[in-house]
């Protein structure tokens, strides 16, 4: 992961980057993972790991749209010409986002 909190959409066994855009839904999931992990086993990096990648979510959580069926939504891609999800916002991204920073605001 970046510092910036942006994880590759592919990557390599090694953990190298294959591309140059962000599954964000797979980003927000990673973030549950991360959460969990640091509930169970107390090791800070995971909490700071959930919370760095979350930051890089809500960056690209759209919540000034001022279309109103898009607002509030997160897409599935980062940018979102990627393939995930490409050009659309995906219900279930901004479901895992909300997942994401509930356990944020738990582990806190």
């Amino acid at each position: 992961m970046r510092e910036d909190g942006y994880l590759p959409g592919a990557q390599t066994s090694s953990f190298d980057a294959v591309q140059a855009w962000c599954c964000l839904t797979g980003s927000a999931q990673t973030s549950i993972v991360w959460s969990e992990l640091y509930s169970l086993t107390g090791e800070d990096r995971y909490r700071h790991c959930a919370r760095r990648v979350n930051r890089y979510l809500m960056a690209r959580h759209d919540i000034r749209n001022p279309d109103l069926r898009l607002r509030g939504g997160l897409p599935g891609s980062w940018p979102t010409s990627g393939p995930y999800g490409r050009l659309m916002i995906l219900n279930w991204a901004t479901k895992y986002l909300v997942d994401a920073l509930s356990l944020e605001a738990r582990t806190a």
